[in-house]
């Protein structure tokens, strides 16, 4: 049984040093019986497959991430240094559907790029599922650098999106048919669908050339465009493609504002699921339908684009600062009437008032810290904007507050 490296966990067990899943780890060395295990994980799967049995074609695509945990395995210090685990995502929970666009936003190391690696199957999560209807679905990624062969030219390169043999090879065989006895006719009919489904795919790559403002381009090799352009070609290559979600990891990361601008452009006009990290407020400000922001390991849900997110966030924050303060003066008056009661001895008043502030002190509301947004550049035209609420029942985060590395 194979595991991916980021979701095992050393057990020593009589002697033995065995390889688990860390959840199993985990139960086990709390102690759980392996049938719990088994049971948990049986009923998981009905669960998700009820889901993809009630999906119909036709229905909009979804994309569920419901209450997913994370916790990498992490090495001590030196050669025999011990596994253990530091929680990154802690029941994250948010949704996509149809045609949304979702920004993941977040600090540095919160678990953004580790979701678009669990969307794709590339890491286990340590608990909760994501569900993915249809089944099929077609997942595409763009890194925050180009994948291309630079032996190629930018027309070959963007046609090899499609597995089409050259028109050159489809003909041959033709002719070959054409002289050939009538048992050749079926294969001749197929030759014929080959080809006409080839030029269609070099119809396509023409027209996805001129979208691109690649035409004058194409004949160049990879090497000789700039990075820029290689996003460029990368991007509509992946188009091609025809996936049911893109995902994209700081794809503006190494290029120039012209290129970054286009990229808005065809983007929000791609009818695409898409999920997209990145530090560029302003791109997601124009891309994005969505925000769900990491923090804590927690997620929140916000409808709308970034300027809308930054909006709603902040009239959360203000009301979390009331409670804050609420909790801070009934505090303070507790500890007050405490003190007099306990200076005048009237002892049995003062253990009531001392079970109500143990009460208290028992369920503190943490304090929201400031964020300062001192990079993001606000259109004009976007000014006014109506302001987003948050969307209820996706797990929101009970700490407000958030850092400048958003």
């Amino acid at each position: 049984m194979q595991f991916h490296p980021l979701s095992q966990a050393f057990l020593l067990v009589s002697g033995n040093l065995l390889l688990m899943e860390l959840p199993v780890a985990k139960l086990l060395a709390a102690g759980k019986p392996v049938f719990q295990i088994s049971r948990a994980r049986r009923h998981q799967d009905a669960i998700e497959e009820e889901e993809r049995r009630a999906w119909q074609p036709g229905d909009f695509l979804k994309v569920n991430v419901d209450r997913v945990s994370w916790s990498p395995a992490v090495k001590g210090g030196g050669e025999g240094g011990k596994y253990s685990t530091k929680q990154v995502l802690q029941s994250v929970s948010w949704k996509l559907l149809g045609a949304e666009k979702v920004g993941l936003i977040g600090a540095n190391g919160c678990g953004k790029s580790t979701q678009l690696l669990m969307l794709q199957d590339l890491i286990e999560t340590t608990s909760g599922r994501i569900v993915k209807l249809p089944p099929d679905m077609r997942i595409a990624f763009m890194q925050q650098e180009a994948d291309l062969d630079n032996g190629k030219t930018t027309f070959e390169e963007i046609h090899s999106a499609f597995a089409d043999r050259p028109l050159d090879a489809i003909d041959k065989d033709i002719e070959g048919c054409a002289t050939g006895a009538d048992q050749h006719l079926q294969t001749m009919s197929v030759l014929l669908d080959e080809r006409a489904t080839a030029e269609q795919h070099i119809s396509e790559v023409e027209m996805m050339l001129h979208k691109l403002g690649m035409t004058d381009r194409q004949d160049m090799t990879i090497p000789e465009l700039s990075s820029g352009w290689q996003m460029r070609l990368a991007l509509g290559k992946i188009l091609l493609s025809r996936p049911n979600l893109l995902l994209l990891d700081e794809p503006t990361n190494h290029v120039d504002v012209e290129t970054v601008e286009f990229m808005e452009r065809l983007l929000r006009s791609e009818d695409i699921a898409m999920v997209i990290v990145s530090h560029d407020r302003y791109f997601l400000n124009q891309v994005c339908t969505k925000i769900v922001e990491i923090y804590r390991g927690k997620a929140k849900t916000y409808k709308g684009n970034y300027v809308q997110y930054l909006r709603a966030r902040d009239s959360s924050l203000a009301l979390e600062w009331k409670k804050y303060q609420r909790y801070q003066d009934n505090l303070k008056g507790l500890k007050k009437q405490l003190k007099k009661l306990e200076e005048r001895f009237i002892l049995e008043t003062a253990a009531e008032k001392r079970r109500e502030l143990d009460e208290v002190l028992a369920n503190p509301v943490p304090k929201p810290e400031v964020l300062l947004i001192s990079d993001f550049r606000f259109p004009s035209s976007l000014t006014s904007l109506p302001t987003a609420e948050p969307v209820q029942g996706e797990n929101p985060v009970q700490e407000a507050g958030r850092s400048t590395g958003r």
